[in-house]
């Protein structure tokens, strides 16, 4: 098992959207427990790059109760900018764990875009 914070990179295959916030969804049967996300950071880049030199902060963000079958809203800061890649640090699990995994059942991105 690895050691907590851990992270996720994902490929947007764009750069002309501006992110506004995001949603997610618990894993199922595992509310409020295992590794689902508690505290989290969202990060953005231009460039896939392992260094986080290279990564600029969108926001740090906790789960809290919600609605399990509408999932979790999070608002990103306002002129986040717009990045290709997309990465999550997870810094606590709902388990509060020092080592072990995290999982996100589903992540919904909503952005505004530009013509290019």
């Amino acid at each position: 098992d690895a050691g907590i914070p851990q992270h996720v990179t994902f490929d947007l295959g764009v750069t002309n959207g501006s992110l506004y916030s995001f949603r997610t969804w618990q894993r199922q049967g595992q509310q409020y427990l295992g590794g689902n996300m508690k505290r989290f950071s969202l990060w953005g880049s231009n460039t896939l790059a392992p260094e986080w030199s290279n990564w600029t902060k969108l926001g740090d963000f906790t789960s809290g109760t919600h609605n399990f079958t509408q999932g979790e809203l999070f608002m990103i800061p306002e002129g986040a900018g717009a990045y290709r890649y997309i990465r999550i640090q997870v810094q606590e699990a709902w388990d509060g764990k020092a080592v072990g995994s995290f999982h996100i059942m589903e992540i919904e991105l909503m952005a505004n875009f530009s013509t290019p």
